[in-house]
């Protein structure tokens, strides 16, 4: 059986995408994958995260137990999902740096046959929507194959018992589409080998 890594990188402010994010490695685990979670750090200023309660906690406990993205798991992954809350876009500043990351990953080469999606917090609606396909491009643009999302079920979205089981089913969906591509890319290259 191939080994197959998948790398979650996800921005919370107050746990809630965190949570999801967690649900998202059970998934892949469920799909036999490695994982690594990642902590994308905020911008923001003091105060502005104190005048959102349990925004200023969270973001301290988080800071001491996980790690921001490397290139070094970008190139360790074979699959890249990416979390965050419905008002956080790629646009933000806190994804600037992830995505500046995988940027240079794919200008380097090392994002080929690697597969990408994202998921949000439980916010429902078009600003989810919106977000998905923000972040979803954004890492198409930059070299990864995109699986979307699948269609948003509104009776699951507004909870967080069907957002984290959504998310879960997402993950393990992505690693087992991740494993059957790595899969198809081994023959092609065992094939190729044996031609030559």
């Amino acid at each position: 059986m191939l080994d197959l890594n998948v790398l979650i990188v996800f921005c919370s402010h107050t746990g809630l995408t965190e949570k999801l994010a967690l649900a998202a490695a059970v998934g892949a685990v469920q799909g036999r994958a490695n994982i690594r979670l990642r902590h994308v750090r905020t911008p923001a200023g003091d105060q502005t995260i104190e005048s959102e309660p349990g925004w200023k906690d969270s973001r301290d406990r988080m800071s001491q137990e996980y790690v921001t993205p490397r290139e070094t798991d970008l190139e360790w992954a074979d699959a890249v999902i990416a979390g965050t809350p419905a008002r956080i876009g790629a646009a933000s500043g806190e994804w600037s740096e992830f995505l500046q990351l995988v940027e240079t990953a794919g200008s380097r080469g090392k994002l080929e046959g690697k597969v990408g999606t994202a998921f949000t917090g439980a916010a429902g609606g078009t600003g989810q929507e919106s977000t998905l396909a923000m972040l979803c491009g954004a890492l198409a643009k930059r070299g990864l194959t995109v699986v979307l999302p699948g269609e948003l079920d509104s009776r699951n979205v507004f909870s967080e018992s069907g957002a984290l089981q959504t998310v879960r089913l997402q993950a393990r969906r992505v690693a087992e589409i991740t494993r059957a591509l790595k899969r198809a890319n081994c023959l092609k290259q065992d094939s190729a080998t044996a031609s030559s």
